[in-house]
């Protein structure tokens, strides 16, 4: 699986490139992220969503998501950005 990083200002992103993607291996196949319209848009604005399911050359399409999750979300973090949740379990 391909992941596109969305920000590189947080204590675990710090060390990465958002111009470079990275092959993660993952074996759930199942589950994917919901959320609706009004919850998209406040992590969007807030720059919650820190991973993104792409494809080699990271671009968000949905051909690189393997779970149907909304807007390729494979990541996401609180508001304050210290605690990350995601869905691929490499």
């Amino acid at each position: 699986m391909t992941l596109k990083l969305n920000r590189t200002d947080l204590a675990f992103t710090n060390k990465g490139s958002k111009t470079k993607t990275y092959r993660i291996p993952i074996a759930h196949m199942e589950g994917n992220y919901f959320i609706d319209d009004d919850g998209l848009k406040k992590l969007k604005d807030n720059g919650q969503i820190i991973f993104q399911y792409a494809n080699a050359q990271g671009e968000i399409v949905e051909e690189a998501n393997p779970n149907g999750a909304r807007a390729n979300i494979a990541g996401i973090c609180n508001p304050k950005g210290n605690i990350l949740g995601m869905m691929p379990h490499p």
